[in-house]
Parts: C-alpha cells; sequence; structure tokens
C-alpha cells in the first residue's frame, strides 16, 4: 500500500545518490571490495548497508536497507556479489529516476 511507495521513492532516492557517489566501475569495485569486511566476495546486508552510508553520507533506516539491499541482490539469496551490483550500476538511469535496473523499488515491495 501506500507506505510501500512512500518507503520507494525514498529508497530510490538513496540508490540515486549511491549511483552518483560512484563515478565509474572502477571506483565501484575498490568500493565494493573495501566494504567487502570479511573478503568473501559478497556485500551481506551489514556490509552493503555501511557501504551505503559511506557513500551517500546517510544511514538507511531497517525497512529503506532491505528494500534497497532487495533491489540490487536479484538473486535474492542473502547477499550482493559484484557482478549483481555492477548489472544493477550500469542499468540505473541517474538523469530523471525513470528508469531503474530490471524493476524498481516499489515493484520489488508488492
Amino acid at each position: 500500500g501506500f507506505v510501500y511507495v512512500i518507503m520507494g521513492i525514498y529508497t530510490r532516492r538513496r540508490l540515486r545518490k549511491l549511483k552518483r557517489s560512484l563515478k565509474d566501475e572502477r571506483c565501484l569495485k575498490r568500493h565494493f571490495k573495501r566494504f567487502d569486511r570479511d573478503g568473501d566476495g559478497v556485500l551481506d546486508m551489514d556490509e552493503f548497508g555501511a557501504f551505503v552510508a559511506n557513500m551517500t553520507g546517510e544511514d538507511l533506516d531497517e525497512d529503506d536497507l532491505e528494500a534497497a539491499f532487495g533491489v540490487i541482490d536479484k538473486s535474492g539469496n542473502g547477499y550482493v556479489t559484484l557482478d549483481e551490483f555492477k548489472r544493477w550500476w550500469s542499468g540505473f538511469s541517474d538523469e530523471d529516476g525513470n528508469q531503474e535496473a530490471e524493476g524498481d523499488v516499489v515493484g520489488s515491495m508488492t
């Protein structure tokens, strides 16, 4: 319902801000590796939350974090691979906010 739409709007804004903070694929890879604290090659939700907070200057509340994580974790396995992150990053439109990679935040919540 309405709560999901509002949460989706805020999450989308934060994801746009994250996208803008990652200037190129090399930057994305460098920061991904930096926040992969346990070195397992993936970001769990806590690592992802730290990544987003650092890159955007904003902490996400639990609901927004789960929504943003779900947009990027397309496999739904509970972690984000570098390939998933790159697919999201390369497909995300920063200009008008109308294009999201393979589904948007609101769509993933319904």
